[in-house]
């Protein structure tokens, strides 16, 4: 576990994947990035690996998908979202 997770998982305790699919995600400066879309796991580590962020389209239709390491984002201590 890396020293991020390890953070999350002291301060945060145990997060199920349906809290956190669905979550917006923004940068620091409060600007929506998006919303979290799936989550990658890494079978042979034993880890989260990736989220994947969902960006734009309208209805569901035309969103673009990036897989962004999860060690990137952090949970908000404020409100119910990510950052980036």
């Amino acid at each position: 576990m890396d020293k991020s997770t390890r953070q999350s998982a002291e301060m945060y305790g145990v997060v199920s994947a349906s809290t956190i699919i669905g979550e917006a995600v923004v940068n620091r400066q409060g600007e929506n990035l998006g919303q979290i879309h799936d989550l990658v796991i890494d079978a042979k580590e034993g880890r989260l690996a990736y989220a994947v962020l969902t960006f734009g389209g309208f209805m569901g239709m035309g969103n673009k998908l990036f897989a962004m390491p999860w060690r990137a984002f952090e949970f908000s201590t404020t409100e119910n979202k990510l950052i980036l």
